[in-house]
């Protein structure tokens, strides 16, 4: 009987290491999917939000003269290889609380995107991208601090958003949360369209070839 315990136990521990194996390498590709969400290479603001020994590393300061600029984008597009370039844009806001401020971020989603998001583990709320650019809707961007923060679905925000050169000013309700969007709020494409940012404030940049042209 022991003889038989002990060889169940290794069977067991051998089949567990073997799913294991077989499960790591189907999740491959989503594992990298959280890293690089389109294409095959991505380059993305390095920013803080509150260094004051090196404010220049602040987004504040960085988006007033942000590298990824149309020069860059087009320096890349122009590379031989490249099939398409995506990008998304990223907003700021000053928010006052209690004697105290603090920069709070805006993600720029497309339907793509804003989807995505949405389908992922610890969204709140079931709003479609059509209605929450219709609405003006905000996406608290951390389902897991909302009460934390003191976010709650159906409140009115007021913000006045910049992208480091200019400002509008911005009132949404609160329709939902996603679970980690990296950014403390997410807005629509179309809801950005329609505040009429003329320069375009870029956060990340991916990169797409042929598969052929990755060197590995």
């Amino acid at each position: 009987r022991t003889i038989s315990t002990i060889v169940t136990m290794g069977l067991s521990c051998v089949l567990f290491v073997v799913l294991a194996n077989f499960v790591g390498n189907m999740d491959a590709v989503y594992g990298t999917r959280q890293e690089v969400e389109y294409g095959q290479f991505n380059i993305s603001l390095d920013y803080s939000l509150h260094d004051e020994v090196y404010p220049e590393n602040n987004l504040d300061a960085i988006l007033q003269n942000n590298p990824l600029n149309d020069t860059l984008l087009q320096q890349i597009e122009e590379i031989d290889g490249v099939t398409e370039v995506k990008t998304d844009t990223i907003l700021m806001t000053q928010v006052e609380k209690n004697s105290e401020s603090s920069i709070q971020t805006i993600k720029v989603l497309d339907k793509e995107t804003f989807e995505t998001e949405m389908d992922t583990g610890g969204s709140i709320g079931t709003v479609s991208y059509e209605q929450a650019g219709r609405e003006n809707a905000l996406i608290w961007g951390w389902s897991n601090f909302m009460e934390l923060r003191g976010v709650k679905i159906g409140q009115t925000r007021n913000f006045e958003l910049s992208n480091g050169s200019e400002k509008h000013l911005f009132e949404g309700n609160v329709l939902g949360s996603f679970g980690n969007c990296d950014a403390d709020w997410a807005i629509t494409q179309d809801t950005y369209e329609k505040m009429g940012f003329s320069n375009a404030s870029v956060h990340n940049v991916w990169v797409d070839c042929k598969k052929k042209d990755v060197s590995l």
